[in-house]
């Protein structure tokens, strides 16, 4: 009954509810005896209906990740309904390599991978805030490439790392945040593993907006306007909306052309200067078409939708994005 109450308060903390964990009998399950002698069933409800939620009374952190999809799939065949697997504690290695595969898991140090759903609690009591951690900055430059050029779904790791001027590592570190996120799937090992995301749409756009970040690192602000970068924020808002330009002209730069920016030309702040430069997480070339002089528009969006402005909160809903039928 302890461990059985220690899940209960695994799951409650984090889907920030007060819910019952409730035995599935084997008899009601209508398991085969092996199943029975190794199992626990429970039926756990969630906002969005009921989860199976499946204790593995021997796991020992050996098993494979193909393994444990079996496991799922076999109760997720018998019940009818979404699987999730009660593991242990988990290293940060394991748990990587679970969100890779896509198996649905909550563990006992409050990791939980569900689909649509990653979860990380730094304590785990009752009613503790739910929170989902944003993709990471390479994560991010793949999904909006996907979305804007559609030419790095079916790639190896390692061709994305040379279209994207990345090192691999930073290129499989961007897919493995994607994944967790269930906004990819990928085969195979190390650098030659390929990765496949959904077909570009808004209702892809629309369902990871949430956890996509702004862009914008830091802003400089410049004593001359910077020659060969392009336009952003409210500046490049204007080329395609009825707000008109700031006073002071917005550009965008990645780290790397940020540091180049000899030291006298930087101000310490917007008073005297000609300019201000969103320093961005990523170069913002990669994503643009030849021969913009805008920042693309779904990092533009992600720039400006945390603005207290009502009009420019307007304007990034008429914004033209990719999927935008041409007139």
């Amino acid at each position: 009954m302890g461990e059985e109450k220690a899940w209960e308060n695994v799951l409650n903390a984090l889907f920030c509810q007060t819910a019952k964990l409730r035995p599935v009998r084997h008899d009601d399950a209508q398991l085969p005896p092996y199943l029975r002698s190794r199992y626990s069933v429970y039926r756990y409800r969630v906002p969005q209906g009921v989860l199976v939620a499946i204790q593995d009374r021997q796991w020992s952190g050996m098993e494979t990740p193909d393994e444990l999809l079996g496991i799922a799939a076999r109760f997720q065949a018998q019940f009818e309904l979404p699987v999730v697997l009660l593991v242990g504690e988990l290293t940060s290695t394991l748990r990587n390599r679970y969100v890779g595969r896509g198996v649905p898991f909550a563990s006992l140090n409050g990791v939980a991978f569900v689909p649509g759903y990653f979860m990380q609690l730094a304590r785990l009591r009752p009613g503790l805030p739910l929170h989902r951690e944003k993709v990471n900055a390479h994560g991010q430059l793949m999904f909006l490439r996907h979305l804007l050029h559609g030419d790095v779904s079916g790639e190896s790791l390692r061709r994305v790392a040379e279209l994207l001027h990345c090192h691999p590592i930073q290129i499989s570190r961007g897919k493995d945040s994607l994944a967790a996120h269930a906004l990819c799937s990928f085969s195979g090992r190390t650098r030659n593993a390929s990765f496949s995301l959904p077909e570009p749409s808004a209702d892809l756009w629309l369902r990871a907006r949430d956890v996509l970040d702004s862009p914008v690192a830091r802003i400089l602000y410049l004593n001359r306007t910077p020659a060969h970068a392009p336009l952003a924020g409210e500046s490049a808002l204007s080329r395609s909306s009825l707000l008109s330009p700031p006073a002071l002209p917005c550009y965008a730069m990645g780290r790397e052309d940020a540091a180049r920016i000899p030291a006298a030309r930087i101000l310490p702040d917007a008073y005297g200067a000609a300019a201000s430069v969103q320093v961005w997480r990523y170069d913002p070339a990669l994503l643009m078409q030849r021969g913009d002089t805008c920042v693309d528009p779904l990092s533009l969006y992600l720039s400006l939708m945390d603005e207290a402005d009502d009009r420019i909160l307007q304007e990034l809903q008429t914004l033209p994005m990719p999927w935008t039928p041409k007139h």
